[in-house]
């Protein structure tokens, strides 16, 4: 099988929200794999991101470290990047698709626009 599309979650101690964004990648819209790189969470992270279909790779702690030890471990010809807090959009499906359909991007990044679920002024900064 050929893996489009490999989506890596770095986590530590991320029980409370892994799982909401786990299920928010049903649907996902290439073949794909999801890789979470946890650094040793003492929680049900590492539980529920397997029983929810991820591949978990251990890693030390650090953003830097854990999307580096995600990326290493990814077996897709594309990477997506996302927090364990991450809710995408219902259309993201669509958007990935068609950014990896298009021959012109082959060599290019895509991202999302963000927007956070908090109204304080210092979320928007």
């Amino acid at each position: 099988m050929t893996i489009g599309l490999s989506i890596v979650i770095p986590t530590y101690r991320a029980e409370s929200h892994l799982g909401q964004t786990l299920r928010a990648l049903a649907g996902r819209p290439v073949e794909s794999e999801i890789v979470v790189a946890d650094a040793r969470s003492d929680d049900a992270t590492r539980d529920l991101a397997w029983r929810l279909g991820a591949r978990v790779v251990d890693c030390p702690r650090g953003r830097g470290p854990q999307l580096a030890a995600g990326a290493t471990a990814a077996r897709g010809d594309w990477l997506l990047f996302l927090h364990a807090d991450t809710r995408l959009a219902p259309s993201w499906a669509a958007t990935v698709r068609d950014f990896l359909a298009d021959a012109a991007n082959r060599r290019r990044a895509g991202y999302f626009r963000l927007r956070f679920d908090d109204e304080h002024a210092a979320a928007r900064r």
